[in-house]
């Protein structure tokens, strides 16, 4: 089966991210930080460095 430009594309994408997640995940472990603290920090920075607990809550599902 011949894979499509895109197709190809898309993969090399999706690898290339697997692994900076990867690399990210090793380095914020290495400094006491979890995955789940990670994306309380991504959240907050996004909105500005403030946000409501309740409205972080509800963003995090």
């Amino acid at each position: 089966m011949t894979k499509t430009v895109p197709t190809l594309a898309f993969f090399t994408l999706a690898d290339a991210t697997a692994e900076l997640v990867s690399e990210s995940e090793k380095y914020w472990q290495s400094k006491g930080i979890n995955g789940a603290r990670i994306r309380i920090l991504v959240e907050i920075a996004k909105v500005g460095g403030q946000i409501l607990p309740s409205l972080l809550v509800r963003t995090l599902g």
